[in-house]
């Protein structure tokens, strides 16, 4: 359990083999003023966290080397600080939400993969 103070503005654990499914307290999360959230180059897993969408003040994400998967949350696109959405190398499926599109601020978004896994591509679609 990692407890941070609401001031925070950046949160980075990258390479620090976390691994596991990521799940956030949702009832905080409304409270931070996070500004970057950088987990890249870990081994978490399952869904994208869906209560991460109650970071109103987000304006960087990144997530890319981990082992998520599943679809993307529609409720991404009420993140509307966000700029940049990295999910480079991980196991997404299904569509990117319309809803991202109409963010104002969104200057990147990173869906690629590079995994020698036969049929590994991620499926995005809008």
């Amino acid at each position: 359990v990692l407890s941070v103070p609401s001031e925070l503005q950046q949160l980075d654990l990258s390479n620090n083999l976390l691994s596991g499914l990521m799940v956030a307290n949702d009832s905080k999360l409304g409270n931070w003023s996070l500004i970057s959230l950088i987990l890249k180059n870990n081994q978490l897993i399952g869904k994208f966290p869906d209560t991460l969408c109650n970071m109103k003040t987000i304006e960087y994400i990144y997530l890319q080397n981990n082992l998520f998967s599943s679809g993307l949350p529609t409720c991404l696109g009420s993140l509307e600080y966000l700029q940049v959405l990295d999910l480079t190398n991980n196991a997404f499926s299904g569509h990117i939400p319309r809803s991202l599109g109409y963010l104002p601020h969104l200057q990147s978004l990173h869906c690629t993969t590079t995994s020698s896994v036969e049929n590994s591509q991620q499926h995005f679609s809008i």
